[in-house]
Protein backbone atom coordinates (compact mmCIF):
# COMPACT_ATOMS: atom_id res chain seq x y z
CA UNK A 1 0.00 0.00 0.00
CA UNK A 2 3.00 2.30 0.01
CA UNK A 3 2.31 3.60 -3.52
CA UNK A 4 -1.35 4.34 -2.72
CA UNK A 5 -2.85 7.70 -1.94
CA UNK A 6 -2.95 8.46 1.79
CA UNK A 7 -6.15 10.26 2.68
CA UNK A 8 -6.01 13.16 5.11
CA UNK A 9 -8.40 13.07 8.05
CA UNK A 10 -9.02 16.44 9.66
CA UNK A 11 -10.05 16.53 13.29
CA UNK A 12 -12.58 19.16 14.34
CA UNK A 13 -13.50 18.77 18.00
CA UNK A 14 -14.37 15.09 18.31
CA UNK A 15 -15.35 14.71 14.66
CA UNK A 16 -13.24 13.09 11.95
CA UNK A 17 -13.70 14.83 8.61
CA UNK A 18 -12.42 14.54 5.06
CA UNK A 19 -12.43 17.74 3.00
CA UNK A 20 -10.74 16.56 -0.22
CA UNK A 21 -13.08 15.18 -2.88
CA UNK A 22 -10.26 13.00 -4.26
CA UNK A 23 -9.82 11.41 -0.81
CA UNK A 24 -13.57 10.73 -0.63
CA UNK A 25 -13.51 9.19 -4.11
CA UNK A 26 -10.42 7.10 -3.32
CA UNK A 27 -11.95 5.68 -0.13
CA UNK A 28 -15.23 4.87 -1.86
CA UNK A 29 -13.81 3.33 -5.03
CA UNK A 30 -10.71 1.56 -3.73
CA UNK A 31 -11.60 0.69 -0.13
CA UNK A 32 -15.43 0.55 -0.01
CA UNK A 33 -15.51 3.20 2.74
CA UNK A 34 -18.29 5.75 2.76
CA UNK A 35 -19.13 8.39 5.30
CA UNK A 36 -21.85 11.00 5.67
CA UNK A 37 -21.65 14.19 3.67
CA UNK A 38 -22.53 17.00 6.06
CA UNK A 39 -21.62 20.24 4.26
CA UNK A 40 -23.93 22.55 2.36
CA UNK A 41 -23.66 22.87 -1.40
CA UNK A 42 -22.36 26.31 -2.45
CA UNK A 43 -25.00 26.80 -5.15
CA UNK A 44 -27.88 25.63 -2.94
CA UNK A 45 -26.99 26.51 0.67
CA UNK A 46 -30.61 26.70 1.85
CA UNK A 47 -31.71 23.23 0.75
CA UNK A 48 -31.39 20.24 3.05
CA UNK A 49 -31.89 17.28 0.71
CA UNK A 50 -28.36 16.95 -0.65
CA UNK A 51 -25.09 17.55 1.12
CA UNK A 52 -21.48 18.09 0.11
CA UNK A 53 -18.05 18.13 1.70
CA UNK A 54 -16.83 17.57 4.31
CA UNK A 55 -17.48 13.88 4.81
CA UNK A 56 -17.98 12.79 8.41
CA UNK A 57 -16.49 9.45 9.47
CA UNK A 58 -17.45 7.22 12.38
CA UNK A 59 -14.56 7.13 14.90
CA UNK A 60 -14.11 3.42 14.17
CA UNK A 61 -13.80 4.18 10.44
CA UNK A 62 -11.16 6.83 11.10
CA UNK A 63 -9.28 4.29 13.25
CA UNK A 64 -9.54 1.68 10.49
CA UNK A 65 -8.11 4.12 7.94
CA UNK A 66 -5.15 4.83 10.23
CA UNK A 67 -4.54 1.23 11.34
CA UNK A 68 -4.73 -0.10 7.78
CA UNK A 69 -2.28 2.55 6.55
CA UNK A 70 -4.81 4.23 4.25
CA UNK A 71 -4.45 7.73 5.72
CA UNK A 72 -3.30 9.97 8.57
CA UNK A 73 -4.33 12.89 10.80
CA UNK A 74 -3.73 16.55 10.22
CA UNK A 75 -1.50 16.97 13.22
CA UNK A 76 1.78 15.46 14.42
CA UNK A 77 0.11 13.27 17.04
CA UNK A 78 -1.48 10.38 15.14
CA UNK A 79 -3.15 9.05 18.27
CA UNK A 80 -6.13 6.80 17.83
CA UNK A 81 -9.56 8.42 17.95
CA UNK A 82 -11.78 7.80 20.92
CA UNK A 83 -13.96 4.92 19.85
CA UNK A 84 -15.76 1.82 20.96
CA UNK A 85 -13.36 -1.10 20.37
CA UNK A 86 -16.27 -3.52 19.98
CA UNK A 87 -17.77 -1.43 17.18
CA UNK A 88 -14.33 -1.13 15.59
CA UNK A 89 -13.86 -4.92 15.53
CA UNK A 90 -17.34 -5.48 14.08
CA UNK A 91 -16.90 -2.72 11.48
CA UNK A 92 -13.47 -4.07 10.48
CA UNK A 93 -14.85 -7.61 10.14
CA UNK A 94 -17.63 -6.48 7.81
CA UNK A 95 -15.22 -4.24 5.89
CA UNK A 96 -12.86 -7.19 5.36
CA UNK A 97 -15.80 -9.13 3.93
CA UNK A 98 -16.17 -6.38 1.33
CA UNK A 99 -19.28 -4.76 2.78
CA UNK A 100 -20.03 -1.04 2.64
CA UNK A 101 -21.47 0.41 5.86
CA UNK A 102 -23.53 3.47 6.71
CA UNK A 103 -25.30 4.49 9.90
CA UNK A 104 -28.01 2.10 11.02
CA UNK A 105 -29.42 4.25 13.79
CA UNK A 106 -32.76 4.77 12.00
CA UNK A 107 -33.23 0.99 11.96
CA UNK A 108 -32.18 0.22 15.53
CA UNK A 109 -28.64 -0.85 14.71
CA UNK A 110 -25.14 0.53 14.52
CA UNK A 111 -24.68 -0.01 10.76
CA UNK A 112 -26.52 -0.78 7.59
CA UNK A 113 -24.41 -3.20 5.55
CA UNK A 114 -24.51 -3.20 1.75
CA UNK A 115 -23.09 -5.76 -0.69
CA UNK A 116 -21.89 -2.91 -2.93
CA UNK A 117 -21.84 0.86 -3.14
CA UNK A 118 -24.89 2.28 -1.28
CA UNK A 119 -25.60 4.52 -4.29
CA UNK A 120 -26.30 1.38 -6.33
CA UNK A 121 -27.43 -1.27 -3.83
CA UNK A 122 -30.09 -1.69 -1.18
CA UNK A 123 -28.76 -2.58 2.27
CA UNK A 124 -29.14 -6.23 3.18
CA UNK A 125 -28.39 -6.08 6.90
CA UNK A 126 -29.02 -4.02 10.00
CA UNK A 127 -26.01 -4.72 12.24
CA UNK A 128 -25.79 -4.15 15.96
CA UNK A 129 -22.50 -4.62 17.80
CA UNK A 130 -23.01 -6.11 21.24
CA UNK A 131 -21.14 -7.77 24.05
CA UNK A 132 -21.40 -11.55 24.04
CA UNK A 133 -22.99 -11.46 27.48
CA UNK A 134 -25.78 -9.10 26.39
CA UNK A 135 -29.19 -10.50 27.29
CA UNK A 136 -32.26 -9.79 25.19
CA UNK A 137 -35.92 -10.22 26.02
CA UNK A 138 -38.10 -12.14 23.60
CA UNK A 139 -39.94 -8.90 22.80
CA UNK A 140 -36.67 -7.19 21.81
CA UNK A 141 -35.68 -10.09 19.55
CA UNK A 142 -39.10 -10.17 17.87
CA UNK A 143 -38.94 -6.39 17.40
CA UNK A 144 -35.52 -6.66 15.71
CA UNK A 145 -36.72 -9.41 13.39
CA UNK A 146 -39.98 -7.67 12.46
CA UNK A 147 -38.29 -4.32 11.87
CA UNK A 148 -35.73 -5.93 9.59
CA UNK A 149 -38.40 -7.91 7.71
CA UNK A 150 -40.55 -4.81 7.21
CA UNK A 151 -37.61 -2.99 5.63
CA UNK A 152 -36.47 -6.03 3.59
CA UNK A 153 -33.31 -6.56 5.63
CA UNK A 154 -31.87 -9.15 8.00
CA UNK A 155 -31.02 -8.10 11.55
CA UNK A 156 -27.50 -9.15 12.59
CA UNK A 157 -26.20 -9.25 16.15
CA UNK A 158 -22.39 -9.20 16.14
CA UNK A 159 -20.00 -9.70 19.02
CA UNK A 160 -16.32 -10.36 19.54
CA UNK A 161 -15.11 -13.61 21.05
CA UNK A 162 -12.11 -13.91 23.38
CA UNK A 163 -9.80 -14.73 20.44
CA UNK A 164 -10.95 -11.46 18.78
CA UNK A 165 -12.92 -13.31 16.09
CA UNK A 166 -16.29 -11.76 15.29
CA UNK A 167 -19.34 -13.97 15.56
CA UNK A 168 -22.69 -13.05 14.07
CA UNK A 169 -26.26 -14.18 14.58
CA UNK A 170 -29.12 -13.27 12.32
CA UNK A 171 -32.69 -12.65 13.30
CA UNK A 172 -35.38 -13.17 10.70
CA UNK A 173 -39.09 -12.76 11.14
CA UNK A 174 -41.12 -15.60 9.69
CA UNK A 175 -44.53 -14.25 10.66
CA UNK A 176 -47.64 -15.63 9.06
Amino acid sequence: MSDERLVQIQICGDQHLIFDVKDVQHLREKHHIVGSMIGSLPRFPQQNGFYGLPMLLFPEVAALIIREGLGSWNKKDDSQPFMDELKYQVYRHLWQLGMYMTSGIKFGGDYLAYPGDPMRFHSHYVVRAQERTQEWTMTELVTMGRLAATTKKTFVLASVMEDEQVETFTIAWAGF
